[in-house]
């Protein structure tokens, strides 16, 4: 017998106006953002990793 862990699929980073998807941000869980570069965070606009490039 052995024992089996499977990591909870995360929902990804919502746009705080509109709660679409935001685009281009990796969809992984909150502790694992602080392992990754800023680039794979965020994305080079205004507001770039909090709104959705409509709002």
């Amino acid at each position: 017998m052995t024992v089996q862990h499977r990591q909870k699929i995360s929902n990804g980073v919502k746009c705080g106006d509109c709660g679409c998807v935001l685009a281009g941000i990796r969809h992984i869980r909150p502790h694992q953002y602080g392992w990754l570069g800023k680039s794979k965070r965020t994305v080079t606009r205004a507001y770039g990793g909090v709104r959705c490039h409509k709002c």
